[in-house]
């Protein structure tokens, strides 16, 4: 990308999930301030955060590359796994 640009993926909606995992791997390496941004949204339902950096619940994470997150349905919320490399926000 030449310009900064942000990609949105929309979880599933996670009583339907129960068991799902879902990783988002980013690998567009950042070149000066050029970067793409993951937003991953689960819509009116919650992520907890507090298996990565973050602690609480959020309804998105804005992820920017490169690096990867992983998250988990247990069927009531989504849980966040795991978080490597690039920078990330709840």
């Amino acid at each position: 990308a030449t310009t900064s640009s942000t990609i949105t993926v929309t979880l599933p909606a996670v009583a339907s999930s129960s068991g799902r995992v879902i990783t988002v791997i980013v690998t567009y390496a950042c070149k000066n301030t050029n970067y793409i941004s993951i937003v991953i949204s689960a819509g009116s339902e919650t992520i907890d955060v507090t298996g990565g950096s973050g602690s609480g619940s959020a309804n998105s994470i804005s992820y920017q590359s490169p690096g990867a997150v992983t998250l988990i349905s247990d069927g009531s919320k989504w849980h966040l796994l795991s978080e490597f490399g690039g920078t990330v926000a709840y």
